[in-house]
């Protein structure tokens, strides 16, 4: 019987992975945020898949929001009267 495993990253790879540091991981996992990890033993380890996944879920898909226009003589058109 063959299983085949997913690609397990150490820190250090993980980190260069994705372009950030040791400590922003370490940061991260202490604060409970971003990608899934396994300790092996005492060693953390990243998997390439969840790497991969996490940063997909993560993506925004930015919505150009529609500028409101004024009415024209909308603006300071209201004219207010002193008390009598």
């Amino acid at each position: 019987m063959s299983v085949e495993l997913d690609e397990w990253l150490s820190e250090q790879e993980a980190a260069e992975a994705i372009k950030k540091s040791i400590r922003t991981l370490r940061d991260w996992r202490r604060k409970g945020l971003g990608p899934p990890y396994a300790f092996f033993g005492r060693t953390p380890k990243y998997r390439t898949s969840a790497l991969v996944e996490h940063f997909r879920g993560s993506e925004i898909d930015p919505v150009r929001a529609r500028k409101s226009r004024a009415t024209p003589g909308s603006r300071g058109s209201q004219v207010t009267t002193g008390g009598e």
